[in-house]
């Protein structure tokens, strides 16, 4: 594919997946918020800010590792990376859930949110299945396949915005639990359908592999701390009104600044998102070796 191509392909389709999700994600909110209470959709919020976190940690710990290290590489090599990602993948979802579902109500305390313990030990039963979607989507990134990849997050969004568009237009009673197995139906569907996406391109060679197990690892774990701090610190207003005040103004802080922040004023970086770096540009370089910069 010629690079002016490549480069129409990707920006549709990640213009497209950015502009379709914010446009799910603005109008389910102002459904939302007219289903739910101040005090349900303030736990809701509490909820998702954690999700999020949980979940960019989860990608950030993979993403840069994985991509890196199946670009130009061998069949064997690919599935031996693919292998290993699975197994780190595997064993830090099960940490999270383990500690999701120990901290789930001294977090629903601390917070001052009634039924956020529940929420979180119901989002807990699909992080199993979350392991093959979040190893599916990074696999599209590194085949750059941004069509599979559009398909695979619509089919999160567009079921759970049309199943609270259904409840608003029937008006039908929404409490947070039903909302929270919706939610986790919705994940059910996306990961079939990502994993409908790379049957090409899922290959695995199964075994325990050191070498690449230590490679994702090491290149992946100064990631996972900056985003998980980034997260929290991205998040503090909410939990800091949540333990100071109660859920009601944690409600009321995100309907106010959800029209700016999430507004998509700047399509630019939506297309500066069509092509991530090239990581099998870089490599690795012992301490003292001498440069290349400028060869």
């Amino acid at each position: 594919m010629s690079d002016k191509k490549y480069w129409l392909k990707s920006g549709f389709y990640t213009m497209l997946h950015r502009g379709t999700n914010f446009f799910l994600g603005f109008i389910g909110f102002m459904i939302l918020v007219r289903i739910l209470t101040p005090a349900e959709f303030g736990v809701w919020v509490l909820f998702i800010s954690i999700i999020a976190i949980v979940e960019m940690s989860r990608n950030g710990f993979l993403q840069n590792g994985m991509i890196k290290f199946l670009v130009n590489q061998d069949e064997a090599e690919e599935r031996k990376t693919q292998m290993a990602a699975l197994i780190l993948n595997t064993a830090l979802t099960l940490a999270l859930m383990f500690i999701l579902w120990v901290a789930a109500h001294p977090l629903e305390n601390l917070l001052n949110a009634p039924g956020l313990g529940r929420l979180l030990r119901i989002y807990t039963v699909v992080l199993p299945l979350l392991i093959l979607h979040t190893h599916n989507l990074i696999l599209m990134q590194a085949k750059l396949d941004f069509k599979a990849y559009f398909y695979a997050g619509i089919a999160k969004s567009l079921p759970f915005f049309l199943v609270i568009l259904v409840y608003y237009f029937l008006d039908q009673q929404l409490d947070l639990p039903q909302l929270a197995w919706i939610q986790n139906i919705t994940f059910a569907i996306a990961v079939a359908v990502s994993c409908f996406q790379v049957r090409k391109t899922f290959k695995i060679a199964w075994g325990w592999f050191d070498q690449q197990i230590k490679r994702v690892f090491h290149f992946g774990k100064f990631v996972f701390g900056t985003n998980l701090v980034s997260m929290l610190t991205g998040s503090l207003d909410k939990f800091l009104l949540g333990v100071l005040l109660s859920p009601v103004q944690v409600a009321l802080a995100n309907a106010a600044g959800r029209v700016i922040t999430n507004a998509p004023w700047r399509l630019v970086d939506y297309w500066q998102m069509t092509k991530a770096p090239n990581l099998d540009e870089f490599h690795l370089v012992r301490a003292g070796a001498p440069s290349l910069r400028g060869t």
